[in-house]
């Protein structure tokens, strides 16, 4: 997992990089609006937006039955769910447009957008090499369950697993508890395994019944050897592993019952 901490705060690298790389985006597209006054920032503003929108709308769309009782989820874009592929289509649509009528802005936008898409490539490059993303597989260590009996990781390979690991401090790892156990509950070919970071059994325990919650593989992890072997620095962190116990995708940060089914649906 590549992921920067700046202070308290941590993020992707992925989204860390694509943030700065709209923003060289934007500082070049300034510079050529100045430049040849063809009203670059706006199309570049209409574009961008325009493929956020698309790509968000096809999500709901095709997690219709997550979205459908909740309409305040829709528009919570924390909770990562787009489809990229849909966004990137539509913007290459309206730069065929944009370039039909106006070739001089279309060629800015060409020169504003590759510079952002360099940086971002640049930047992911540079990382890997100095600190390379090592193969992430589920990690063979003992954790103890909330009757202090002790739980080996690895016992659960043979079934895709969802590792979650969270804390009853963290506002978002609370209100992602009741998806996790309706998806618990819904997929039973699936292990979801719930590894509590740094906290007793006796507040975790608390926690569970205070909340309602009934949760199968509540794991205790004392000294937060997880969250250091797979170099997870926020939380709740939430690991995808296939059934021979490696990592097929990750999310740091919030989930909401559409963005943790697009994760199952890759990971089935």
């Amino acid at each position: 997992m590549h992921v920067i901490t700046l202070g308290p705060l941590s993020i992707e690298a992925r989204l860390l990089f694509g943030l700065i790389a709209v923003m060289v985006a934007f500082v070049v597209a300034g510079y050529l609006d100045k430049k040849k006054n063809i009203r670059l920032e706006t199309s570049l503003w209409i574009v961008f937006l325009v493929a956020l929108v698309a790509g968000r709308i096809t999500f709901v769309a095709q997690f219709w039955s997550q979205y459908q009782s909740d309409w305040i989820a829709m528009v919570n874009v924390r909770d990562g769910g787009f489809n990229w592929i849909v966004s990137a289509v539509i913007a290459v649509l309206l730069f065929l447009v944009i370039g039909m009528k106006k070739p001089a802005r279309a060629k800015g936008l060409l020169l504003s957008v590759g510079a952002g898409a360099v940086v971002f490539v640049v930047s992911l490059t540079v990382m890997s090499w100095f600190k390379p993303m090592a193969e992430v597989q589920i990690p063979a260590i003992e954790l103890r369950n909330l009757d202090q009996e002790p739980v080996v990781l690895t016992q659960f390979k043979g079934k895709p697993v969802v590792l979650n690991l969270w804390a009853s401090w963290c506002p978002p790892c609370r209100r992602e508890m009741p998806v996790m156990q309706a998806a618990q509950q819904q997929n039973e070919d699936i292990h979801f395994v719930f590894a509590n970071q740094a906290e007793t059994a006796q507040l975790v325990q608390s926690y569970l019944q205070a909340e309602g919650l009934e949760l199968k593989n509540v794991l205790i992890d004392t000294d937060a050897q997880v969250a250091r072997i797979i170099q997870s620095r926020g939380l709740p962190t939430t690991l995808f592993i296939d059934a021979q116990g490696k990592m097929q995708s990750y999310r740091m940060g919030e989930l909401s019952a559409a963005s943790l089914a697009s994760h199952l649906k890759a990971l089935k």
